[in-house]
């Protein structure tokens, strides 16, 4: 899940002072860059500069942690350096996918006017995220520190909190739905099992059972060095478990329909980020952003455009669109093949607008 931690003190020193050196070698240039706007993230000023509040708020901006899980950070320590290089490159993109899809949909301005509330679209001032490579356990985990200020320069408001949070978990599924498919196209597979669990082909789930999530709250800060941290990992390794590993399921270019529909129960309002989380975990092995965007926008037409906390919604039956999925089989994840499932009378049910 992503995290986002709210910053109340401009003070960056403890990204600054990372240098991250555990991925030295795999990682393309230094820990720190700029994703959105321009800068130098080793410099402090620059840095801070991102953190952009008002006067109105004790909150001068976010640390969005996001992180690649267990199976798939664990090629960090057991991948050939191919891998490793693949897995760094295609986790940074999809960190950038994130930032974009926070910007289309999650952000916004609120304004009260005559007892009214009206929510503007904003966009990110500047971003700047840091790569890292281990927790504080010193296990693999390939994480970005995501810094962004908590007002939109443009209107000179505070960002709607509610909108990021609610918007979260979606941006969380886009990422890793992103990183499946990025590894799988380089030749790693990766895949999602039906209970959300995710495997890299090659990667022992028994060696994977040695780094449990968790383990590094409350433990001090500590800085490796690439041939540091390798050497502590290889230590690890004879303390293998014995843990069955699965084997991966076939890619047949549709989505889990069961995993689909299970997202959506108790929930009878439900809106495009809802339905965009179900997209993303129901591709066994991936898809991009674009992709996503462009089949919700295909499948469910009248929620294109919907953003922020106060989404129009449509029924839990339209969602599913189960007597189509019965009829025509499982959707595509291609949109040329859902254009070709998608010739249908669609029905317009329950559509109303969440409170």
């Amino acid at each position: 899940m992503l995290y986002l931690i709210p910053r109340r003190t401009s003070n960056v020193r403890y990204f600054l002072d990372d240098p991250a050196l555990e991925l030295e070698g795999i990682r393309p240039g230094p820990a720190g860059r700029f994703l959105v706007g321009a800068g130098d993230a080793s410099r402090e000023s620059d840095v801070v500069g991102v953190l952009l509040g008002t006067s109105r708020s004790s909150v001068v901006g976010y640390d969005l942690i996001i992180s690649a899980s267990r199976p798939i950070s664990a090629m960090l320590a057991v991948g050939t350096e191919e891998q490793q290089r693949t897995l760094v490159a295609v986790h940074q993109d999809a960190v950038h996918q994130v930032v974009s899809y926070l910007q289309d949909r999650a952000l916004v301005v609120r304004y009260n006017e005559a007892g009214l509330q009206r929510d503007e679209p904003a966009r990110f001032s500047s971003v700047v995220g840091f790569t890292h490579g281990v927790n504080r356990a010193g296990d693999p985990h390939l994480h970005d520190h995501v810094l962004f200020g908590s007002a939109s320069r443009e209107f000179g408001r505070v960002l709607d909190r509610r909108s990021l949070d609610a918007h979260l978990e979606t941006a969380d599924a886009l990422y890793h739905a992103h990183l499946r498919e990025g590894l799988t196209f380089a030749g790693f597979p990766a895949w999602r099992d039906f209970h959300g669990r995710d495997y890299v082909a090659g990667v022992d789930v028994g060696l994977v059972a040695l780094w449990p999530p968790n383990r590094d709250r409350g433990l001090p800060k500590v800085t490796w060095t690439r041939q540091g941290i390798l050497d502590h990992w290889q230590s690890q390794i004879p303390r293998r478990l014995d843990v069955p590993s699965p084997q991966p399921p076939r890619d047949l270019g549709v989505i889990s329909e069961h995993t689909f529909a299970s997202y959506f129960e108790g929930r009878h309002s439900i809106g495009r980020r809802h339905i965009m989380l179900a997209f993303a975990n129901s591709a066994p092995y991936g898809a991009s952003l674009a992709r996503i965007d462009a089949l919700v926008s295909h499948y469910y037409p009248e929620l294109a455009d919907q953003r922020g906390v106060s989404e129009k919604t449509v029924t839990q039956h339209y969602a599913r669109q189960i007597e189509q999925v019965r009829f025509f089989g499982p959707r595509p994840y291609d949109l040329d093949r859902a254009e070709q499932w998608g010739h249908r009378s669609r029905e317009r049910d329950g559509v109303s607008r969440s409170r």
